[in-house]
């Protein structure tokens, strides 16, 4: 803890940290390590990161190589509604779109890439419950985004620069 009550966060990865490309392992039981990633995370997202918010932060983003994000089903509402989502296997997806997107762990820079358009996830929630999680848009892309971050893939590895 801090001196004024709360504990300190980790540093959020950047570019050129390793840790960002590896695939992160499954969670095999939810236990009090893995729901306090989970209430780290969620913290994380109340902050700005060069000037901008966080509607999805990943595991690996924090140095945690296992399978969990945690993302806002409503990124255009400023309410704190933030899901956590372990162990999320691809069901669905369809339709496919060209979009600007960037990344806090990649600073600065905005990429063009492909994703789709309506997306559904399976995969447990903190209590340990199988759950459908779906997005369209931007839930979709998000969504996708925090997916490949637990496969240690970046969008600078598949989206370029304009």
């Amino acid at each position: 803890m801090t001196s004024c009550g709360r504990r300190r966060m980790p540093k959020l990865l950047t570019i050129p940290n390793r840790t960002l490309r590896l695939e992160s392992k499954p969670i095999e039981k939810i236990t009090s390590k893995v729901k306090a990633i989970a209430e780290t995370l969620i913290e994380m997202m109340g902050e700005t990161y060069n000037g901008l918010m966080a509607i999805g932060i990943a595991a690996p983003q924090i140095g945690k190589l296992v399978r969990m994000f945690v993302y806002r089903p409503n990124p255009y509402s400023d309410a704190p509604d933030y899901v956590v989502v372990i162990n999320p296997e691809l069901v669905y997806a369809k339709g496919k779109v060209i979009l600007n997107e960037s990344c806090l762990s990649i600073p600065g820079r905005v990429f063009k890439v492909q994703r789709h358009k309506i997306v559904k996830l399976s995969g447990l929630n903190l209590d340990g419950e199988q759950r459908t999680f779906k997005g369209r848009g931007l839930t979709a892309q998000e969504l996708e985004h925090e997916l490949n971050h637990l496969d240690g893939i970046l969008i600078d590895e598949i989206g370029r620069t304009d």
